[in-house]
């Protein structure tokens, strides 16, 4: 695999529109431009169109960050899809194991879901968050997913941040967190998810199985969230990297990186 992971940050690509000093006020004219627009009226027209989905809401409550979890789990609450919660609280091990002993506790509601939606703890979401992403992902037959990032939100991708005129692009990258979205088609391959203490590297391979598999997958720009913490400033990242190339490595995983980082291809504008 070489060393994917380690390749230099995007961050000297990025626009000025694009930084978290002046991302408030690209976000309010994204914002203002979506609502003078119609794309506001289409998001809220094909959120109404979807048939109800079975949404299973995932994630790992950090102790002492309960009033976190308690706050995006109200915010991810819908008005016409069926969504089950399932928490478990953090143990000393990878973050994706924790996940995975979600998935296990949630029983019959995962044999049952049409959706795993991802979560993390420190993550802002506008009002109608779940029934405008879940219409989007089922009306542009998605597998793979995430909401963007907001322009001021913590990140590590540019292709993840955003995209001007965009509401939905199908790109070949869709990163481990904070919210990802996987819709049924995609559970045989991608669950239970592997265990790996920091997770790095995960997400490439998600691009691989996608190809391999012929999925869809997409970034929401239309549906966007902040990210409220910084990434990557409490663990070693040396051997977050380290982990995830000897991981890229096991399974056979051959991307190029500007490629799969690329900003992918818009497939509904404003």
């Amino acid at each position: 695999m070489g060393n994917f992971l380690r390749q230099p940050a995007e961050r000297s690509r990025w626009r000025w529109w694009q930084t978290r000093k002046l991302g408030r006020v690209s976000d309010l004219i994204f914002d203002v431009r979506l609502h003078v627009g119609k794309a506001r009226h289409r998001i809220a027209t094909i959120a109404d169109a979807c048939l109800p989905q079975r949404i299973l809401i995932v994630g790992v409550v950090v102790p002492g960050r309960e009033d976190d979890m308690k706050k995006v789990q109200a915010a991810l609450l819908s008005n016409k899809h069926h969504c089950h919660f399932s928490f478990v609280t953090m143990q000393p091990k990878g973050k994706f194991d924790n996940v995975n002993d979600a998935l296990e506790q949630a029983g019959a509601q995962l044999t049952e879901a049409d959706w795993i939606m991802v979560v993390d703890d420190d993550i802002g979401v506008a009002c109608n968050f779940v029934d405008d992403l879940i219409g989007l992902l089922v009306a542009n037959d998605v597998d793979i997913a995430q909401p963007a990032h907001r322009m001021f939100s913590y990140t590590s991708w540019l292709t993840t941040k955003r995209y001007w005129g965009s509401l939905l692009r199908q790109t070949k990258f869709v990163e481990i967190g904070p919210v990802t979205v996987f819709r049924r088609s995609t559970f045989g391959k991608i669950l239970p998810f592997p265990s790996m203490r920091w997770a790095w590297g995960m997400d490439p391979y998600w691009s691989h199985l996608a190809m391999l598999n012929g999925w869809k997958m997409a970034i929401v720009d239309a549906v966007p969230i902040s990210h409220l913490r910084p990434v990557g400033k409490t663990y070693d990242r040396v051997a977050a990297e380290q982990e995830g190339d000897d991981f890229l490595d096991q399974h056979g995983v051959v991307l190029d990186r500007e490629e799969i980082m690329g900003p992918g291809r818009i497939l509904m504008r404003w």
